[in-house]
């Protein structure tokens, strides 16, 4: 079985027409790639990675206030990437939580905001410095890639100890 520390991972914070992602490197957590690109776009570009990659992480859409024609369309996209991931991606896994959880994984609390999340993030990564396309909902797909992480960790240390 591969553990978090040799896999890579394609982090994901799906939009409805924009979705933030990052490439990671489970060993060290080394941010590979990331950025924020049309859905389509973005679509198109998994298909040609995921021969490197055994990972779909993504946060999980949860229907919060009124929007829900936006909340809808980011869940159809939702569907896209995980189909395309598993269509290409023979073997590969795909993991969500939502955006709650992935704050508590990364911050320690539910009730964390974006910043929260940001200044978490930086601190992790003072000594390995990101890429500058790491920015706005790309902070959010690098945070549920902390996320996953953090959890394989978890199992790791039970299934070792």
């Amino acid at each position: 079985m591969k553990y978090a520390h040799d896999e890579m991972i394609f982090a994901l914070d799906p939009g409805n027409r924009k979705s933030g992602y990052v490439v990671v490197a489970g060993e060290g957590r080394k941010v590979i790639e990331a950025g924020v690109e049309e859905n389509r776009a973005l679509l198109d570009r998994l298909e040609t990675m995921t021969a490197e990659l055994s990972v779909l992480a993504y946060e999980e859409v949860v229907l919060y206030g009124t929007k829900f024609r936006e909340v809808a369309d980011t869940a159809v996209a939702s569907g896209m990437f995980i189909d395309r991931f598993l269509r290409f991606c023979h073997g590969g896994r795909v993991w969500g939580q939502p955006a709650q959880q992935v704050r508590l994984s990364v911050c320690g609390s539910v009730y964390a905001k974006d910043p929260d999340v940001r200044r978490e993030l930086i601190q992790y990564y003072q000594h390995n410095p990101l890429p500058k396309s790491v920015r706005t909902h790309a902070w959010s797909a690098l945070a549920v890639a902390h996320a996953y992480l953090n959890e394989q960790e978890v199992k790791r240390k039970i299934l070792c100890s």
